[in-house]
């Protein structure tokens, strides 16, 4: 793949941090500026190249650790949530969900995706 254009690089990050703050909104009913958390925010983009467009295909956030102070005995937090682990089970789903979208998968003579 060539590489990607410093303008369309752009419409890339700010639709990723547009759908991010929307997921907060609607989530979390809260803006994406009130958030005192350090969090780190991962996606996978599908990009296609003849037509310069994209589509957001996951989305996660997660911290890189839990405090100590914050750890639950109970077992009822998670002490690592890594934004990738969670945005690539979130790409394995949208492969399960789409290997019969002739969208995003193409089959060959033989019907071999």
């Amino acid at each position: 793949m060539s590489k990607l254009s410093g303008k369309i690089f752009k419409q890339i990050l700010s639709a990723i941090h547009e759908k991010f703050s929307e997921l907060i909104k609607t989530t979390l009913k809260r803006d994406i500026n009130s958030i005192t958390e350090q969090t780190v925010l991962a996606s996978v983009v599908l990009f296609w190249e003849s037509s310069c467009s994209f589509e957001i295909i996951s989305l996660a956030s997660g911290t890189k650790s839990v405090g100590r102070k914050n750890l639950s005995l109970l077992g009822n937090l998670i002490a690592d949530s890594h934004a990738e682990v969670l945005v690539r089970r979130a790409f394995k789903r949208f492969i399960l969900d789409n290997l019969h979208n002739d969208k995003y998968f193409f089959r060959n003579q033989n019907g071999k995706i």
